[in-house]
């Protein structure tokens, strides 16, 4: 649904928008960290250095150039799962859906109970606007990972995108459960109380989020568009 605060990758930030700079920089460092962690295990240091690279390279959107590491990468390691879907993460970024859905089928092939990789094909059948198979992939990823905060914020995203708000509204809700500090899960959620009539928890998520994302231009706007509604 264009619009929606939809990007919830630990990697990828694309049209969608659903993170700060700050949090952008603090994710990719994360993952970086867990590649580091498996490559050691692995004992594959050039594709851990593959794999940093196209984290950066990522965030930067440079995907075209994220694409080249990860296919490096893969070249050092086909056999590696998550590779594939970081790299279908880039090919979302460049809206080359088809690649992403091709990349992620390969990682499923790879580990039947990789839960990422059916939440990363999910995004991948959202941004096409085959919302019902989005659905399936977030169910599967849900079903793996039952504590996967961003697979239920992702599903609400399309069940909001599907009108069903009160089904947008449960999985809002879920995701907040499992993580109360996401300004896109308030912000996502307070949009939908919107468009349910409850004006006043709409306005109290906006200010949650604002609170947790002070520097986001959108999270104001809407705040300020909120507020004067109320007034009215």
């Amino acid at each position: 649904m264009p619009g929606r605060f939809a990007r919830d990758y630990t990697i990828v930030v694309t049209k969608d928008r659903s993170r700060t700079s700050v949090q952008q920089t603090m994710l990719v460092q994360a993952a970086k960290d867990r590649i580091y962690a498996i490559a050691r295990r692995r004992h594959i240091p050039l594709c851990v250095d593959s794999c940093a690279e196209g984290l950066h390279l990522v965030r930067d959107r440079d995907y075209d150039g994220a694409i080249r590491w990860y296919g490096y990468a893969i070249d050092k390691d086909p056999g590696y799962a998550p590779l594939f879907v970081y790299r279908a993460d880039a090919y979302i970024g460049k809206e080359d859906y088809e690649r992403a859905l091709s990349d992620c089928d390969q990682a499923i092939r790879l580990d039947v109970g990789y839960a990422y990789a059916f939440r990363i094909r999910g995004n991948a059948h959202y941004d096409k606007g085959d919302y019902d198979r989005a659905i399936a992939d977030y169910d599967e990823a849900i079903r793996l990972d039952p504590d996967d905060a961003y697979a239920f914020n992702r599903r609400g995203n399309v069940y909001y995108g599907k009108a069903d708000y009160r089904q947008a509204l449960a999985d809002y809700d879920r995701a907040i459960a499992l993580n109360a500090n996401n300004a896109s899960f308030f912000f996502n959620r307070g949009e939908t109380y919107e468009q349910l009539g409850r004006a006043q928890e709409a306005l109290a998520d906006i200010r949650k989020a604002l609170a947790l994302d002070p520097a986001d231009e959108r999270i104001k706007q809407t705040l300020r568009r909120l507020t004067q509604a109320g007034k009215k």
